[in-house]
């Protein structure tokens, strides 16, 4: 326990600031009770307390810093609070062979001064509700469902929740299910599968299992696809005025997550290499000074803004342009 404690302090200081044992354990005991977290043995809980004490030491660093001005969002302790940044790419993101790819088309760019000053698709009642990956490496297939619900819905009038379960099983050429793939793999999936289940006929699960697939029970087909210029932010926003975009990003500035605009100051990579999770852009804005993406993710209503995340719009950050697409139904 001394141990600890000494580590703990040592941890504490890195971070500029003093974070007590007793707020720490105290902290723990309720991130387990709030996700229902139960460890194995004695030793593996230590371990998770060590890995806790470090992202909590991180989190009070920089609300303090929020505070004071110089970040536009917050951390606080979510679901993924007791685990390693290498155990959260390799567990929850899943995103594989990101880079420039062959589509049918470009997105034809309007101008920025032709557009919206706002768009929020979840207004529109073009984005079904939040959904949960688990621990399965499926973002690429989450954003691709929820950008053709989305699509489907402008051109049919009608949001049907699609099946990601159908992509992991059933798209298996290039893409490796909970392994990671990426989304326009899946779209040609979709197209030359003609169509994709619903959700209500082929529920997720959270693991691989054969293809079971219906052509009965298809609940939209899309015709093509479309790739945004890389690295061009303003015809993403022209794209995603159209309607919801599939996008990649790295993940990094969400492990710790709890609410606000991701914003410049944040350390994380924008380059083909660097890009681990898929999400979909629903809509952005402006808050104050700040311009934003709305995205929505794949890890349930509890984390971030109730199933978003909100990411500053201007310089690319964390990639958010270099590798977009988006469905034509």
């Amino acid at each position: 326990m001394l141990r600890f404690i000494v580590l703990s302090t040592l941890i504490a200081l890195s971070y500029g600031l003093a974070v007590s044992f007793n707020e720490v354990k105290e902290s723990f005991e309720q991130f387990k009770g709030d996700y229902g977290v139960v460890y194995g043995d004695a030793k593996e809980e230590a371990q998770r307390l060590k890995i806790f004490a470090k992202n909590f030491a991180k989190i009070k660093a920089h609300n303090v810093r929020a505070v004071n001005g110089q970040h536009s969002y917050r951390l606080g302790v979510n679901k993924f609070a007791d685990l390693t940044h290498d155990e959260f790419v390799a567990k929850h993101l899943g995103l594989k062979g990101v880079g420039p790819v062959y589509a049918p088309s470009v997105h034809e760019k309007v101008p920025k001064n032709k557009l919206p000053a706002s768009v929020d698709w979840r207004d529109k009642g073009a984005v079904t509700g939040v959904k949960d990956q688990g621990d399965c490496g499926s973002s690429w297939a989450f954003s691709t469902v929820a950008a053709i619900e989305g699509a489907n819905f402008l051109k049919n009038g009608k949001l049907v929740s699609l099946s990601e379960q159908n992509l992991i099983d059933c798209d298996t050429n290039i893409d490796e299910g909970c392994v990671g793939g990426y989304m326009p793999n899946a779209y040609e999936y979709v197209i030359s599968n003609h169509g994709i289940d619903t959700e209500a006929a082929y529920p997720y699960v959270g693991y691989g299992l054969r293809c079971r697939f219906s052509a009965k029970k298809v609940g939209a087909t899309i015709s093509s696809y479309a790739n945004v210029t890389s690295g061009d932010e303003d015809a993403l926003l022209s794209a995603v005025a159209q309607q919801p975009v599939s996008v990649s990003i790295d993940a990094t500035p969400l492990l710790q997550y709890s609410s606000g605009i991701i914003d410049s100051d944040t350390e994380c990579g924008s380059t083909y290499d660097m890009l681990n999770y898929g999400v979909t852009v629903v809509g952005y804005g402006t808050e104050g000074s700040k311009d934003y993406w709305i995205i929505k993710h794949s890890w349930g209503k509890s984390f971030g803004e109730k199933g978003y995340f909100r990411l500053q719009r201007g310089s690319n950050l964390c990639g958010i342009a270099t590798a977009a697409s988006y469905p034509i139904v």
